[in-house]
């Protein structure tokens, strides 16, 4: 441990509650500087760290934030909130099977968190298990019926199974509470997409662009709907921004090849699309898409169609 001096330890404390004024009101700014200059008054402040991390996890900055979590964890192994932090940091970055064991870890102290059981839920999905996810949110919203965030996982669950009526309950539920949360207003979108009824999830989508004009399954969603529904202009304006952001994204390429596909491009869109089956196979659509342009090129579009329909896919 450092010699941390008492005159450091105090004005680390007070820059620490500097930085929680600020935190609280979600003058990120200025609570990560405060929390930074109570860090260099006493490094062995934990909260601090914690908190920090927590800033750098909003900001995107996850390598900064994982490292905070950890060194909040190593100062102060009682320390739950951290411990829960850097489950929840493992999860988001991919490594589920570490999450899974630190949330094992925590379930007796915090077996009343919704929180906590929609922690383990999101994990169990990023597992592609989701009846077990399915439970444990259940469970979440049971503890916190007014849940919006538990309530729109259960409704990307029932929507990822196509349990499309489930789905639309509980999102519309959250909705309810929340108008402007961007993933209840996305996945509520993707169920009108289903039915092809373009113009309900435009409306949608665009609530959720004016929250969050970043978010980029947004902006592929919106791209996609407006050339669905005859809207190429908006949709290539919406695609640009979308490659600013990432050019590589699966999604991204696929509305690339829609767009090649809708200006009579049909084999340029069927070298896209057939690139994407290679790598992301899974890409929603992606099939129907594949068996729209073999036919333009006068090929059978039969092998397209069969995976198509395996898939569950509702434009098929």
């Amino acid at each position: 441990m450092t010699n941390v001096s008492c005159k450091n330890r105090k004005e680390s404390a007070e820059f620490f509650t500097r930085g929680n004024f600020h935190f609280k009101k979600k003058e990120f700014d200025k609570a990560e500087h405060f929390f930074s200059e109570a860090i260099k008054k006493d490094p062995e402040l934990a909260d601090a760290y914690n908190n920090r991390g927590l800033i750098y996890l909003q900001w995107g900055r996850l390598e900064e934030a994982g490292d905070d979590f950890k060194k909040a964890v190593e100062l102060d192994r009682t320390f739950t909130d951290a411990h829960f932090n850097l489950a929840k940091w493992y999860s988001e970055t991919g490594n589920t099977e570490k999450a899974q064991s630190l949330l094992d870890g925590l379930q007796s102290k915090l077996d009343t968190s919704s929180s906590y059981w929609n922690a383990v839920g999101q994990n169990y999905i990023l597992q592609n298990k989701f009846q077990e996810g399915e439970e444990r949110l259940k469970k979440a919203i049971e503890l916190s019926p007014q849940y919006v965030e538990a309530l729109t996982n259960l409704g990307y669950v029932y929507l990822v199974q196509y349990r499309d009526k489930e789905a639309e309950v509980v999102l519309d539920k959250a909705l309810a509470i929340q108008p402007d949360f961007v993933y209840a207003l996305n996945n509520r979108a993707v169920l009108y997409g289903r039915k092809r009824e373009f113009e309900k999830g435009l409306e949608l989508l665009h609530k959720a662009e004016k929250k969050d004009p970043q978010a980029l399954f947004v902006l592929n969603n919106l791209v996609l709907f407006n050339i669905e529904s005859g809207k190429a202009i908006e949709g290539e304006n919406i695609q640009r921004r979308a490659e600013v952001l990432d050019e590589e994204d699966p999604y991204v390429k696929r509305n690339a090849g829609l767009i090649l596909f809708q200006k009579g491009l049909y084999a340029e869109a069927m070298k896209v699309w057939e690139e994407i089956e290679r790598t992301h196979p899974e890409v929603d659509y992606l099939y129907y898409f594949l068996s729209k342009g073999a036919v333009k090129l006068g090929q059978s579009a039969d092998k397209y169609i069969k995976m198509a329909q395996s898939l569950k896919d509702p434009w098929i």
